[in-house]
């Protein structure tokens, strides 16, 4: 699937796997993040919605928002069209580093599947940009395939956000039938950082 400029065919098999098949997967991602429903919510890499969607659901009652960030504006169209109906959904479309978000303007920052895509090179700057649009008690989750070829190992997960200032509070290492070998940490931003 190309992520900068997705054909028709890869809006149609999205819609099959991220919004129809694995959704369940998804929803339960989101369960396990904890919202208390009033956050502020950052989905780095939102793509077409297909994470953010169950965010918005939790945090509607809240007064929580989710703000899309993709720096694909195909992809973030195609995600405006599924979460119209959100209210508290906003869209932001380039890169975390060059964007002007507010500083520590979200309690939590999600990066769902996405860091893996990032260019190796790019993704120190990119982690640090997040670290620095995470409020002082915020928390960041991230969960990456760790699958050779396709992921991205944990320890480089791990190296990533501690060398930005990140703790890891909690992980897992999981495998399922339908996603292949996943990491999930949960970081918060180091007291002496």
């Amino acid at each position: 699937m190309e992520f900068d400029n997705p054909s028709r065919l890869d809006i149609i098999k999205d819609r099959l796997l991220h919004h129809g098949l694995v959704s369940s997967l998804y929803g339960r991602y989101a369960d396990s993040l904890g919202l208390r429903g009033d956050e502020q919510v950052l989905d780095f890499g939102s793509g077409s919605g297909a994470l953010s969607r169950h965010l918005a659901r939790r945090l509607l009652a809240g007064g929580g928002q989710v703000t899309c960030l993709d720096s694909s504006s195909a992809w973030s169209d195609v995600a405006r069209r599924r979460l119209q109906r959100f209210p508290n959904v906003h869209f932001a479309v380039g890169e975390i580093t060059e964007l002007a978000l507010d500083p520590d303007g979200f309690d939590v920052i999600v990066i769902h599947l996405v860091l893996h895509e990032i260019k190796p090179e790019t993704r120190p700057e990119t982690v640090k940009a997040l670290y620095r649009n995470l409020k002082k008690t915020g928390t960041l989750f991230v969960r990456e395939p760790t699958k050779e070829g396709h992921g991205i190992p944990a320890a480089q997960v791990r190296q990533l956000m501690h060398t930005a200032g990140l703790t890891e509070i909690d992980f897992s290492e999981a495998r399922s039938l339908l996603l292949p070998p996943m990491y999930a940490g949960v970081f918060r931003k180091a007291s002496s950082a």
